[in-house]
């Protein structure tokens, strides 16, 4: 008779528990659209936010941009908080220039900030997945963040599908224009969530910095990214940033790292340091690895392109980010150890692996053997028909173009 009365008490607190959350969401939701109503659209308001939280990608770049011109702007940048789950530092001390608000996702300012934006620059689903309706007079333009890419995209079914798939069908309603760097890019936007969404091939801005030559822009990012990470002064880097899985499986992460260092030396001389980044999603499942010495953890550096732009050579599975580090012209590796799993039943592949410019190994033996026999000759002819083959305009001014683009936007 306890236990029963005990069970019931528990099922009536968990019952009025869930009366107040509901209470909760309603009262958010009238909040946010009493909000909507009365927040006029400023013409000169520009929003940024991005899939991650962190202030990086091409969003990132393009704010620059617009500070460089010293534009009369009001710039906002949505943060997302230590409860999202993504990178840690979303707020370090010095990540984000003056001249620059910041608003919390989710905050009331955060709502008041976007519906009074006249553009909001986006480079995922980040905004529509905070369920916003776009207001008349607001201008969407998405970056997306991936590029040339290795994986294909999630499948759509056409029907309600993965929440994915639903914030992809709403985002590529919502957006007014979608930026591409290529032709390969514009195919795939249009197979998958942005059909009816004009594309400007304007190239992506987080690309700039590989084409910049000025010998001080790059001391200034080396010593930013040695000092955060700890890297030993005259040490060499090698990245290593591979994707996630959807079935969360760690094993092909995996690495040899004692050995890749000593095949990395015997190939390209001078002492390595390895830099680890995983992917955002698999952050808490990777949060207990450890490693040998010589080898960081760089998974809450927000900035990849920074580490990209560091890093003398670079291995991945099946990350897209390989595709730009090409334009660095350094030697870039695959390492699928799962690739069959991963290309028959998770994603598949754009083209096949054994085609792309990048030595592929499946193995860890294959791995130290592709890196100690690395054919640099073969491997930049290579890389010239990859870009020609995916008609890439990169070339260190996409920023300008889009910065040149929504002057005509912004304050209309």
């Amino acid at each position: 008779m306890m236990f029963r009365l005990m069970s019931d008490a528990l099922v009536e607190r968990r019952f009025l528990k869930s009366c107040i959350d509901v209470a909760d969401n309603v009262l958010a939701s009238l909040s946010v659209r009493v909000l909507r109503h009365f927040t006029k659209v400023r013409p000169n308001k520009v929003v940024f936010t991005n899939f991650s939280g962190a202030y990086e990608c091409n969003p990132k770049y393009i704010c620059e941009e617009i500070l460089r011109r010293k534009l009369p702007w009001e710039l906002v940048w949505v943060y997302w908080g230590a409860h999202s789950g993504f990178r840690k530092n979303s707020l370090a001390p010095g990540m984000y220039p003056d001249g620059v608000e910041l608003t919390e996702r989710y905050s009331g300012d955060f709502y008041r900030h976007l519906y009074g934006a006249r553009v909001i620059v986006d480079n995922g689903s980040s905004f529509i997945s905070a369920n916003y309706p776009k207001k008349r007079g607001q201008f969407v333009m998405n970056t997306w963040h991936g590029s040339l890419g290795i994986k294909r995209f999630p499948k759509d079914d056409g029907g309600k599908g993965s929440q994915y798939n639903q914030a992809g069908r709403r985002i590529g309603r919502a957006t007014d224009l979608i930026v591409s760097n290529s032709e390969f890019e514009e195919m795939y936007y249009k197979e998958t969530y942005f059909a009816k969404t004009p594309v400007k091939r304007f190239g992506h801005a987080r690309n700039d910095m590989f084409f910049n030559k000025d010998p001080a822009f790059a001391a200034k990012i080396q010593a930013k990214v040695r000092a955060a990470l700890e890297i030993p002064e005259g040490n060499r880097i090698c990245l290593y940033a591979p994707t996630f899985r959807d079935d969360g499986d760690l094993r092909p992460y995996d690495l040899p790292y004692g050995d890749i260092q000593k095949a990395l030396a015997d190939r390209f001389g001078g002492t390595w340091t390895i830099l680890t980044r995983f992917h955002f999603r698999t952050k808490k499942r990777t949060a207990h690895l450890t490693f040998p010495p010589g080898v960081i953890s760089a998974t809450n550096y927000p900035d990849i392109h920074e580490l990209m732009f560091c890093a003398d050579a670079g291995i991945t599975d099946y990350s897209s980010w390989i595709c730009e580090y090409i334009h660095t012209r350094r030697p870039g590796f695959l390492y699928a150890t799962d690739m069959a799993h991963y290309g028959d039943i998770e994603r598949g592949f754009y083209d096949p692996l054994d085609k792309m410019p990048f030595p592929l190994s499946t193995d860890g033996d294959g791995l130290l053997r592709t890196i100690r026999e690395f054919d640099e000759r073969k491997y930049l002819a290579d890389c010239d028909s990859f870009i020609a083959k995916k008609g890439c305009i990169d070339d260190g001014h996409a920023a300008e173009r889009i910065v040149d683009f929504l002057e005509t936007i912004v304050g209309k």
